[in-house]
């Protein structure tokens, strides 16, 4: 089997980070969150991103004491880490906005709570590895510029995925440090709200070492993300060789959203 053709089952042992965004409505005075069911693993960082805050109050996420290892919270938001020691099966939480005193003494203070949500966690949702292959194609003729074709031109991923661009035959400009390659989402084709980030695509970081860029992380939002692939310079961010821009990452649902397709 050929290397463009290879198979997305490998797996990867990491963890994954996962994006909820909760937006808060001043006229009806209410918290919403975005993907209301996710489905994680024991390890997994969920970065709950709080829109709308007004001055004063405070985010939080109320959920069992024993369900994350670690937490952080700030003006933007919070940030858990699920424990490794979490069960299979549901872990309900709500997101919140506090001002004032704490839940213990809530005379002088106001507290607003978003509907019931859920992680599903399972310890065997491994996600997997997609590997795309970008190739320089040199000149035609004497009008005809250099250019880098992709393949395959669609992916299509689950939660949690990671996309692996090689720049195969880039390898000689990339070396020197002088270059490096980098994806420029610039379309997303989708039914629900927009992506937290369109220059990140469907992923939360977006990496690369030499040859290799690498897209991690799960935004929460389905949808098609139309990119494309550009070899640039280090010094001054020009362009030396660019894909079309047709190549596509589609981003399907959680297993467990019967929305998904």
């Amino acid at each position: 089997m050929s290397e463009q053709s290879a198979p997305s089952g490998k797996k990867i042992s990491g963890p994954v980070q996962h994006y909820v965004e909760v937006r808060f409505d001043p006229v009806q005075m209410t918290l919403a969150i975005e993907a209301p069911e996710r489905v994680v693993r024991p390890g997994d960082q969920v970065l709950w991103a709080f829109r709308g805050v007004p001055e004063g109050w405070t985010p939080w996420v109320l959920s069992p004491s024993s369900a994350f290892a670690a937490t952080v919270q700030g003006p933007w938001g919070v940030r858990g880490t699920v424990a490794g020691s979490a069960p299979d099966g549901p872990l309900p939480y709500r997101a919140s906005l506090q001002r004032g005193l704490g839940l213990e003494h809530l005379s002088g203070g106001s507290l607003i709570l978003s509907p019931p949500a859920t992680l599903k966690v399972q310890s065997t949702a491994e996600p997997g590895l997609h590997r795309v292959v970008v190739k320089y194609l040199p000149p035609q003729g004497t009008t005809e510029e250099g250019r880098l074709v992709v393949a395959p031109q669609l992916v299509t991923i689950a939660p949690g995925d990671q996309v692996e661009w090689k720049f195969s035959a880039a390898g000689s400009k990339l070396a020197d440090g002088t270059w490096q390659p980098r994806i420029d989402f610039h379309q997303f084709t989708g039914e629900s709200s927009e992506p937290p980030n369109l220059h990140l695509g469907p992923f939360v970081t977006l990496s690369f070492d030499g040859e290799v860029v690498t897209g991690a992380g799960s935004s929460g939002v389905n949808g098609s993300y139309s990119y494309v692939c550009v070899v640039v310079s280090r010094g001054d961010g020009s362009v030396l060789w660019r894909s079309s821009p047709d190549p596509a990452i589609d981003r399907r649902g959680d297993p467990s959203d019967p929305t998904s397709g």
